[in-house]
């Protein structure tokens, strides 16, 4: 397939009058078809290469597809590559997740219908700059999501932004400014839906400990119940967040059965 490149080696953003075409005939809208199923079946490849613990492959076989991707309509390649960037800040090293993340950041496209793409791509990289600990690339991120939620419609995502700056202040210290920012992703995981499970059990648990910081005892014995309430018996939750959940229910009994 011939592309069209800028004069930096980089792909020029399609205007509007780009998909002002003809439709496509009955041969290419099989082969378009036919790209599009192959393509999902090499990000469940990849996908389970990294579940089954084989990062180095999965990485090898990812940075393949990113390559394969890029030889494809928009159509295909957006939302493929973003949902591989997910599955890269994820699993993969973060090291080798922050410079595929970036490479695909810099092709996604940041205008149009496809326009979505691109903030995924930035949920990913927050999520990258999170594992390795680089706190003012997190916030710079969710300052770019906060800022395009009005003009893409992913309100499964909206938490997230939310969540990762109230982790932030919980880290320094500043828990009365982060418990404002927890209650909204909270509001968001239950009016939309949270697209990451595990991300969405860290927020209901930060949640419970941000109000035991904050000296809100009875609060927070009532949040750890309700956490061991709705997700104790999932058997693939991580075994320290158990740990963590009836530590917090323990600690803050004595809030509800006083004694005297």
């Amino acid at each position: 397939m011939i592309r069209d490149f800028d004069e930096n080696g980089g792909r020029p953003l399609r205007g509007p009058e780009s998909f002002k075409r003809p439709k496509l005939h009955e041969l290419d809208l099989e082969l378009l078809v036919s790209n599009e199923g192959q393509a999902s079946v090499k990000l469940q490849q990849v996908l389970d290469l990294f579940k089954a613990g084989k990062v180095a492959l999965g990485v090898r076989r990812a940075k393949e597809l990113a390559v394969w991707l890029e030889g494809q309509p928009y159509l295909i390649y957006a939302s493929n590559l973003s949902w591989l960037t997910w599955h890269l800040s994820t699993y993969a090293p973060p090291a080798v997740a922050r410079r595929m993340v970036w490479r695909a950041l810099s092709t996604l496209p940041a205008k149009g219908f496809n326009a979505s793409t691109a903030v995924f791509g930035h949920v990913s990289m927050a999520k990258v700059h999170r594992r390795r600990g680089c706190a003012q690339r997190v916030r710079a991120c969710c300052r770019y999501m906060l800022k395009k939620w009005a003009d893409v419609e992913m309100q499964n995502l909206a938490y997230l932004p939310y969540f990762y700056l109230s982790e932030l202040l919980w880290l320094e210290g500043q828990y009365a400014e982060a418990l404002p920012l927890m209650e909204k992703a909270l509001v968001n995981i239950e009016r939309y839906g949270a697209f990451d499970h595990r991300l969405k059990y860290a927020s209901v648990m930060l949640h419970a400990e941000l109000c035991e910081a904050l000296g809100q005892r009875e609060k927070a014995h009532a949040c750890f119940a309700a956490f061991l309430d709705g997700f104790g018996d999932h058997s693939y939750m991580p075994r320290a967040l158990h740990e963590r959940a009836w530590g917090g229910f323990y600690r803050t009994k004595d809030a509800v059965n006083r004694k005297f």
